[in-house]
């Protein structure tokens, strides 16, 4: 099988079913790994619902391409978190009378073909971090995960947690994904520091090195994308 092929084959696809206000009428599991969202928190939301502003203004060209074009078929890079998805939209029509629907499949694009990875883009090699009235930085690869807790961002390392300004989202965005990864909604771990993973219930459990054995839980809509990142 020549690498093409295999690239191909080993590619993650999703679909999702969209009204014509673009509010999500149907999605397919892989679809909501893809995004890293449950099913149930992308349903009767509105497909910008879930991006940021880069990403949102993507998805708007879309939807005006989609509109102008004869075939009513549209496709474009979308980058998110962690990763970039070639997004195709194909408007739909029903019988007289019915809404027309969109179509949206999803194609993960491998990391090596990924803008995300390219060498200009320039990740955080320390965070920034608040202790009483001053700003430390830390050493992303000091940092054994990073917890969000209401609307709070903490980061641990073996010895200390540190409170950080942050939000989880953007540390997401910021840090290297070759070293970092997001197995739940609350959670940021470093790969580095992950001994062993175990199933629970639809989803699982990552456990830590350090003499605690830290457990991160692993939700379902992440465990596709968790899988690949470690050969399991």
């Amino acid at each position: 099988m020549d690498d093409f092929s295999y690239k191909l084959k080993k590619t993650e696809i999703g679909v999702l079913l969209l009204k014509k206000s673009l509010e999500i009428a149907a999605v397919s599991t892989s679809a909501a790994s893809l995004l890293g969202l449950a099913e149930k928190e992308l349903l009767g939301r509105n497909l910008w619902a879930h991006h940021d502003a880069e990403a949102r203004a993507k998805i708007e060209l879309l939807v005006a391409q989609l509109q102008d074009r004869q075939d009513h078929v549209a496709s474009l890079m979308v980058p998110i978190p962690g990763r970039v998805l070639h997004v195709r939209l194909c408007l739909m029509q029903g019988q007289e009378g019915e809404e027309e629907q969109i179509i949206a499949v999803l194609h993960a694009v491998p990391p090596t073909e990924s803008p995300a990875q390219s060498e200009d883009i320039l990740y955080l090699r320390k965070i920034p971090a608040e202790k009483g009235d001053k700003t430390e930085f830390i050493d992303a690869e000091e940092v054994s995960y990073i917890a969000a807790e209401g609307h709070y961002t903490y980061l641990h390392s073996s010895s200390d947690v540190f409170f950080c300004s942050l939000s989880l989202s953007e540390l997401e965005r910021r840090l290297d994904p070759k070293y970092f990864i997001r197995p739940h909604r609350s959670y940021l771990v470093n790969l580095n520091v992950i001994t062993a993973f175990y199933r629970r219930h639809n989803g699982g459990v990552l456990v830590l090195a350090g003499p605690d054995a830290q457990e991160i839980p692993v939700s379902r809509s992440r465990i596709s994308n968790l899988r690949q990142r470690l050969a399991i």
